[in-house]
């Protein structure tokens, strides 16, 4: 799932923003129940700014959604190297600016444990190398019937995140093929529900 202006590389494992536009990228499956996590590269071309945000998003989010936008369902860790700093957004609630000498090539790793149907424990975390940076751990009231996903956006050209592993507890492929079965009585559903499996299947097998 790709939004305005950004490329697929490297065999799917990389996405890159060719121009400047707020713009997302999920993976599949649809997380509704148990535990999962996905850990991302981040990284920008020389002289180029990274100015994104990595977390959890409803599942239905628009692609073309403003990465800045504090309203919806997300947690998520706003980056910014012009002005190094970080940011938790959770239930449209900002943390406060964290200062942090974040750079290209950093990873954000995103975590989550469902506590229920409609919350969700996140734990977003930033690294350097083998190096801890910063940890935090919000829990996302009022999780949206649709869904959650990992994703990653971006708004300027030259940006580039690399989904570097992506885990999860069976509950959720047996959440996908229960999609599946439910979109046999409607059609119009059946293709993104397959997908979903399929690039369930894939990353289990790897």
């Amino acid at each position: 799932m790709l939004g305005p202006g950004m490329q697929l590389l490297d065999g799917g494992r990389t996405v890159r923003q060719t121009k400047n536009a707020d713009a997302f990228t999920m993976t599949s499956p649809v997380l509704r129940s148990g535990t999962a996590s996905a850990t991302y590269e981040l990284k920008a071309d020389k002289y180029v700014a990274i100015e994104g945000t990595v977390g959890v998003f409803p599942a239905d989010l628009e692609l073309d959604s403003s990465i800045c936008a504090a309203a919806g369902k997300r947690c998520a860790l706003e980056l910014g190297t012009y002005e190094p700093t970080c940011e938790v957004v959770c239930d449209g609630v900002r943390s406060g600016e964290t200062c942090l000498a974040f750079r290209s090539g950093d990873e954000v790793r995103v975590k989550v444990k469902f506590l229920s149907k409609t919350a969700a424990r996140v734990t977003l975390s930033l690294h350097r190398g083998l190096s801890l940076l910063n940890k935090w751990s919000k829990t996302l009231r009022g999780v949206p019937e649709c869904g959650l996903r990992f994703g990653v956006g971006f708004e300027m050209e030259g940006q580039e995140a690399t989904l570097l592993e992506l885990d999860y507890d069976p509950q959720t492929l047996r959440d996908a093929l229960a999609d599946a079965e439910a979109a046999i009585a409607e059609p119009s559903r059946a293709a993104a529900a397959l997908a979903a499996i399929e690039t369930a299947l894939a990353d289990a097998t790897e």
